[in-house]
Parts: C-alpha cells; structure tokens; sequence
C-alpha cells in the first residue's frame, strides 16, 4: 500500500497548480483509497471527492472528532 501523505482529519487545501476546479478549495480528509487518493470533503460543497495527493497541500490543522 502506498505510504499516506495525510491522514483522516487533516485540513488540507487545493494546490495552485492542480486542476482549476481544486484550487484553493479548502476540505477535510475523510477516506484515503491508496491509488485512488484521498477523499476530501470540500466546505464549499460537504461532497467528498477523490483526489491525487499531488494536487493538495496541507493547511497545517486537524479536526477531531
């Protein structure tokens, strides 16, 4: 299994030079599927959606549950 980036919880935020419809979204991971990416659930929409860890930054804050 490919090694995690970020874990459940983290905040992380779209990078500029990612997909123009992620960036500078701010979300919360939720679900990691290894080669499928991370499941963020961006606050602009509370969608989870799927992306590759390269196209996301950390915001540097967690959420606990």
């Amino acid at each position: 299994m490919p090694k995690r980036k970020f874990n459940t919880g983290d905040r992380v935020v779209g990078r500029e030079d990612g997909p123009a419809s992620f960036r500078k979204r701010v979300g919360t991971v939720v679900d990691f599927k290894g080669r499928g990416g991370y499941g963020v659930r961006f606050d602009d929409t509370g969608i989870p959606e799927y992306l590759n860890p390269e196209w996301l930054e950390s915001t540097n804050e967690r959420v606990v549950a």
